[in-house]
């Protein structure tokens, strides 16, 4: 996909949870409850908003997402 002379945007791919890396510096928390609510509902309906990475994957936005994933399980 191409938005602009100069900026391209990936087309989604699938990549195993172990090869994305943690950003220690994101600040975002969720509560127990949350996150077991979150891990529910990923069981239930699966992904319905994709982990984002850098070029390097690292974690941009979906790290509580992809925590559930390998706490399920999930490859």
């Amino acid at each position: 996909m191409k938005l602009s002379k100069n900026l391209k945007v990936p087309l989604p791919k699938l990549v195993y949870t172990n090869k994305l890396i943690i950003d220690k510096s994101n600040p975002n928390t969720m509560s127990d409850k949350s996150f077991a609510s979150l891990k529910r509902n990923i069981e239930r309906y699966g992904f319905l908003i994709p982990v984002i990475t850098n070029k390097d994957y690292k974690i941009a936005d979906g790290f509580h997402r992809w925590k559930a994933a390998r706490e399920l399980g999930m490859t």
